[in-house]
């Protein structure tokens, strides 16, 4: 599928650079697609912009990894 881009694995290649310049990458992928590999009905009218439901699962992947560096209230 072409958002998901894993018939050519770019997103390898994004990992790869990640690993090398000491970042981190994070595949949203997997929280948006369907078992088909394209983007869930439900998470978007056009099939190409997330609607709400998208952008929370979106959040649900980063909150997570962000939590360390929030300040605290």
């Amino acid at each position: 599928n072409a958002l998901g881009a894993t018939n050519g694995r770019p997103i390898e290649q994004y990992a790869d650079v990640a690993r090398r310049t000491g970042c981190t990458y994070v595949d949203l992928w997997p929280a948006l697609a369907d078992d088909a590999g394209g983007l869930r009905t439900e998470l978007t009218k056009d099939n190409l912009h997330l609607i709400e439901p998208g952008y929370q699962a979106w959040r649900d992947v980063l909150r997570p990894l962000l939590r360390p560096f929030a300040l605290e209230r």
